[in-house]
């Protein structure tokens, strides 16, 4: 487990990749926003804002969607951007407070359902 602690600087920056996940996960915007609230609130993060969370397409070419969103705290804002082509889910998460990177990773990757996944904590 890495506890991850902010007290070094200003805060400290989750980057979470999630590959071969199914791509009706990847692109179901309740789900996407349930993370998000779920996420938030076992953190003890309750504060935070609604998600804003929307389906994209990349130029005409309807094979390269996806859905991204973000929301917001005081001190802490989590982003997501799927690409269903890819299977493939990106997760950012910033707090100025102390957190577990471990759940973070764990919870993220069982929610998306990801065979396979890295992340990075940066400080």
């Amino acid at each position: 487990m890495i506890n991850v602690d902010c007290m070094r600087g200003i805060g400290s920056h989750l980057s979470i990749s999630c590959y071969d996940c199914p791509k009706e996960k990847l692109m179901d915007m309740n789900f996407i926003e349930k993370v998000f609230i779920e996420l938030f609130s076992a953190m003890g993060i309750n504060e935070a804002k609604n998600p804003h969370v929307f389906i994209y397409k990349k130029g005409n070419n309807s094979k390269k969607t996806g859905v991204s969103g973000t929301a917001l705290s005081q001190g802490a804002h989590l982003i997501i951007h799927t690409f269903a082509e890819k299977n493939e889910a990106f997760i950012g998460f910033f707090s100025t407070g102390e957190f577990d990177s471990d759940y973070v990773v764990n919870y993220v990757t069982n929610a998306f359902e990801a065979k396979k996944s890295d992340f990075n904590v940066f400080s």
